[in-house]
């Protein structure tokens, strides 16, 4: 029968004493803290069977990694408070592109407030209506820039496209077109 848990801390450690995922999670997100400066150099891969598997970017930190291998393993179980891990294996690899993700929070932060954009900067303060119509005035703004660029609006569906033709590529190919003109020719059949 399941134990009862009396608290938000207890049920945390017993789902990471639990999970060999979480752990791994936990790894590469205080990577930093275990192993300091090379974390820049390597990352945790995943843990199977008691085992870490590190990757690293090439010989020299493979070397150093081996070297402190017994101190990590230290490091790692104590910082979970149980053995988690026996031994850890170390190969060359290339590091995962999103692993910025969970190093330098401090960096991602600046980087993210570099990159905040100016529609976002300007819209501090304004309610879903205001952004909404800011919205559409930039579409607006967007199309007739396109349109004085040479780009056409096709007739069905309102896409903005590039060509001599009075239909988008979309609407050619799925038939809309000839539906559009057979419909178009009946009305003006009508008319006459």
């Amino acid at each position: 029968m399941a134990e009862k848990l009396s608290n938000v801390s207890e049920m945390i450690d017993v789902a990471v004493g639990k999970s060999r995922r979480l752990k791994e999670g936990i790894l590469k997100a205080d990577w930093e803290k275990i192993v300091g400066k090379i974390c820049e150099k390597c990352q945790p891969d995943y843990i199977k069977d008691g085992i870490l598997y590190i990757k690293a970017e090439g010989n020299i930190f493979i070397h150093h990694l081996t070297l402190e291998k017994t101190n990590y393993i230290n490091k790692i179980n104590s910082y979970f408070k149980e053995n988690v891990i026996k031994d850890i294996i170390i190969k060359t690899g290339k590091l995962d592109e999103n692993r910025e993700e969970y190093l330098n929070h401090e960096v991602k932060k600046e980087k993210k407030e570099e990159n905040t954009s100016i529609l976002e900067k300007e819209q501090v303060n304004l309610n879903i209506l205001e952004k909404i119509a800011y919205l559409q005035k930039i579409a607006i703004e967007r199309e007739e820039y396109l349109l004085s660029q040479g780009f056409k609006k096709c007739k069905i569906c309102g896409m903005l496209f590039e060509g001599e033709e009075e239909f988008c590529r979309v609407c050619l190919d799925n038939g809309n077109a000839k539906k559009y003109l057979k419909s178009h020719e009946q009305q003006n059949k009508g008319e006459k």
